[in-house]
């Protein structure tokens, strides 16, 4: 049977050998460096052709016997048949240096020589490179095909015995690479804690592998310092934590500042400037039925078409594909996104956009049973698969509520989803925008006229707070309220077009940058006749007391007011005052309130946040511009232009 890597780890899988299989370097038995490998172990096997070599990690029932003919293997091994008995047939691979790879069932832990010269294992924590895969030397190739065997009991046996011996190389298939030995060294020795190990035992198989590479080796200090630290982690739980260098060395992620050349620091990589950015997540929230879909649709088109239809600029030389997967149904998909080009005039048949309803195939890329986190590798590796191929830019998924099968209020649950997402980002390089729902204690009442508490405040998402702290930026969505004719002159049954995102997390803006942006619903008709709503950018409707103040008679008043109590450049017109500045508007009874209106201290707010639409251009009069502060002390203040 003649074999590629690729079709010799999906032999391995259909077999179901060990835990799944996983990519490793080219021409090479050694793992991906700065990956780690027991992360990519998986059940899919790309059909894109790769260069890797491929390899099968050992365990959950698959023990590997090396016998390496370069170290006298195949003289042990012949002995030790001599000695116990036929070994039965079983599934065998020859290797590039003439030795064999022999599958048996059965559990048992790495080791390196313990059974004999030249006889290895290979199981819990270990793994062996697949048939098909090769090395500048030769290839691995099947040399016996058939189930592999019960393991020997006299081979389990020799592995408890030797289990209390000092291990030497327990990894066998790693070899120390120049420039990375403390790091190697440091994952020998919490591969052998989660066996078990002590750290006197660790110390002594690190410094055999450390002498058998002299170019680089480390000192006695610095391996007692791996062994000691490999040593404190639980067993079991060590093999994750080996993906943390404790001492820095050749290749330190540390940066001295002092060494910086500012003219040299690139610029922020965004796909869409303030919105969307390359290998991070962005968030919406909003409450069901808000519009949270449209805006969707309006960004996905937005992205693959490279035109500034979302009030942003698409910055250029990004992927532009887009990978939508929803929880809708796929004409309903359709839909929305033909009524976004026809709404703004764009041609679909120059867009790179791929869409995927949950409802054709279901998607869960990962969930617990009891304790234990079992992550779908198989939809995992298609993503990212999927994602490479197709040069995908933006991947949104809506709603993020309908891609896991956790407890979304569970910080725990939450930062495991976002290490996932966070994983497909890496290897890929796309950004993510997950559309969320909110919790209903935070969603505004239908009728409120304050929204304050909610628009712009990351905290009304939905769940744990480990996805907002994992998210760069955060949006929330909200529309008017249908008695926003009374404030903006907005028809209600108008009042649902109107959609508003405000910026609740976004670290990353200037702080004179918009916060805000409007979008109106507008109504194109498909080819079919059919309407649909799409957004499109707008101006959003201004407040009547800005409408009707033409004359200046507001900002005349703030003016006055301030002459006569003396406020002078930075100061502020104390809120109390306000109520002065309101009567000056004609209808300052309808618009500001009445009754009561200026003696609780609560709705000096609200009115505040009124006049705000007023003094948000900052007015100037007489050499002097005013505008709204919302920090102590609160009210009008002045600077001089």
């Amino acid at each position: 049977m003649t074999l590629t890597p690729q079709s010799g780890a999906r032999y391995a899988v259909e077999k179901g050998y060990g835990r799944g299989v996983f990519p490793i370097q080219p021409n090479s038995k050694l793992p991906i460096p700065g990956v780690s490998w027991d992360g990519l172990v998986g059940q899919h096997v790309p059909a894109e052709p790769m260069d890797n070599n491929w390899a099968i990690a050992t365990g959950a029932g698959l023990l590997v016997v090396d016998i390496d003919a370069h170290n006298d293997g195949l003289t042990s091994w012949d002995r030790l048949k001599a000695q116990h008995g036929p070994i039965p047939e079983t599934f065998a691979v020859s290797t590039p240096n003439g030795g064999f790879h022999l599958y048996f069932r059965g559990d048992g832990p790495c080791s390196a020589s313990k059974i004999a010269p030249g006889i290895d294992t290979r199981g819990a924590g270990g793994y062996v490179v697949c048939p098909g895969s090769a090395l500048p030397t030769g290839s691995y190739d099947i040399a016996h095909d058939c189930p592999p065997a019960p393991l020997p009991a006299w081979v389990s046996q020799a592995l408890i015995d030797a289990k209390t011996e000092t291990p030497k190389n327990p990894a066998g298939e790693i070899e120390l690479s120049e420039g990375e030995r403390n790091s190697m060294l440091y994952r020998e020795g919490c591969a052998l804690r989660d066996r078990g190990y002590g750290e006197d035992a660790i110390y002594a198989a690190l410094q055999a592998l450390n002498d058998n590479h002299s170019d680089g080796a480390l000192d006695e200090d610095e391996l007692r310092t791996l062994s000691r630290q490999a040593s404190k982690h639980p067993p079991g739980q060590a093999r994750q934590a080996a993906e943390f260098r404790p001492v820095p060395k050749e290749n330190s992620p540390i940066k001295l500042l002092k060494t910086l050349d500012f003219e040299a620091i690139p610029r922020a990589k965004w796909l869409i400037e303030g919105y969307l950015a390359p290998g991070y997540i962005t968030a919406i929230g909003a409450p069901g039925n808000y519009g949270k879909t449209r805006i969707g649709a309006l960004t996905d088109i937005a992205v693959a078409s490279g035109q500034s239809i979302m009030g942003w600029d698409v910055c250029k030389g990004m992927s532009t594909g887009v990978l939508a997967i929803t929880e809708d149904p796929m004409d309903d998909m359709y839909r929305r996104a033909a009524g976004v080009c026809v709404a703004h005039g764009i041609d679909h048949r120059g867009l790179d956009i791929h869409l995927w309803s949950m409802l054709d195939d279901p998607m869960c890329l990962i969930k617990k049973d009891g304790s234990k986190y079992i992550r779908n590798e198989a939809q995992i590796r298609g993503l990212i698969d999927y994602i490479t191929a197709h040069k995908i830019g933006l991947l949104r998924l809506d709603p993020y509520s309908s891609i896991h099968a956790l407890n979304e209020n569970d910080s725990t649950d939450a930062v495991q989803l976002t290490l996932v997402l966070k994983e497909i980002m890496s290897a890929t390089g796309c950004a993510v925008l997950l559309m969320c729902h909110v919790t209903k204690s935070s969603m505004p009442q239908r009728n409120a006229k304050d929204r304050s508490d909610y628009r712009g405040n990351m905290h009304v998402l939905r769940g744990s707070s480990a996805l907002v702290d994992a998210c760069r930026v955060v949006y929330t969505l909200d529309r008017y309220h249908p008695k926003a004719d009374e404030e903006y002159g907005v028809p209600p049954e108008q009042s649902y077009r109107w959609l508003r995102l405000d910026v609740a997390k976004g670290n990353t803006f200037k702080q004179d940058e918009q916060k805000q942006f409007w979008y109106y619903l507008e109504s194109p008709a498909l080819p079919s006749g059919e309407e649909v709503g799409a957004a499109k950018v707008a101006t959003p409707p201004q407040a009547v007391a800005c409408e009707l103040d033409q004359e200046g008679a507001i900002v005349a008043k703030v003016a006055d007011l301030m002459e006569a109590n003396g406020v002078g450049e930075g100061q502020a017109i104390p809120v109390t005052q306000l109520a002065e500045i309101a009567k000056v508007h004609p209808n300052w009874k309808d618009v500001f309130g009445k009754g009561k209106f200026f003696k609780e201290d609560h709705k000096l707010t609200s009115m505040r946040v009124k006049l705000q639409g007023l003094f948000s251009t900052a007015p100037e009069r007489d050499g002097y511009r005013y505008w709204i502060s919302q920090t102590h002390p609160k009210g009008v203040r002045r600077e001089v232009v």
